[in-house]
């Protein structure tokens, strides 16, 4: 999906209807924003996700429930396809006591097919062959501030607009080289990944 709509959700109400249309898809794109560089303790402050048509950026500064979201990031019957899943996946444990189910780690995908760079921009542009321009300056701020500027609903939606595309571009050539197999291997130890709370002490 390299282009289509692109919701912002402030809203409980809003969320649980977003989780029912998730319901029914077989696969979504996931990532989230966390204020790590400005916050202690650290918190997710946004939540995107991707279906074939649309994005759905999940304010959860504003949003008081999101757990019908939960209920979809655990439910096994849809793939969760994340870039770089470990550090998310902590998150969602660490904030909620979510433990994401049926992943799809796109960096891990990456490197199976023997790829030597496998951050997001660069798989766009080497799979899908659209340039993105990643600013370090939007991906660095305060995700916790509101309202959003446009360039951070922009870069967030980014974030998972093509993780589906390059799903599919990934699963073929892990078909092809007999690695898809290997690949959900990896994942499914990414679902017993928990965080860890640091020893105030050091």
């Amino acid at each position: 999906m390299q282009s289509g709509s692109v919701e912002l959700l402030t809203r409980s109400r809003e969320v649980s209807s977003l989780a029912k249309v998730l319901s029914r898809e077989t696969r979504i794109g996931v990532d989230t924003e966390s204020n790590s560089r400005h916050g202690y303790p650290e918190r997710i402050c946004l939540v995107q996700v991707a279906t074939n048509d649309s994005v759905y950026l999940i304010d959860t500064v504003a949003v008081n429930d999101i757990g019908p979201l939960l209920e979809v990031m655990q439910d096994r019957s849809i793939l969760k396809i994340m870039q770089g899943a470990e550090y998310d996946i902590r998150c969602l444990h660490r904030d909620w006591g979510c433990r994401p189910t049926n992943l799809f780690d796109t960096s891990v995908g990456a490197r199976f097919i023997g790829m030597e760079k496998f951050g997001l921009s660069v798989l766009i542009e080497v799979l899908l062959g659209i340039k993105i321009p990643k600013e370090s300056r939007i991906q660095k701020s305060d995700w916790s501030k509101r309202p959003l500027s446009p360039e951070a609903v922009d870069y967030a939606a980014t974030d998972v607009r093509h993780l589906l595309d390059i799903h599919e571009i990934l699963e073929e050539r892990l078909r092809t080289l007999s690695r898809l197999s290997w690949v959900s291997e990896e994942c499914v130890r990414l679902e017993w990944i928990r965080y860890v709370e640091p020893n105030p002490e050091t």
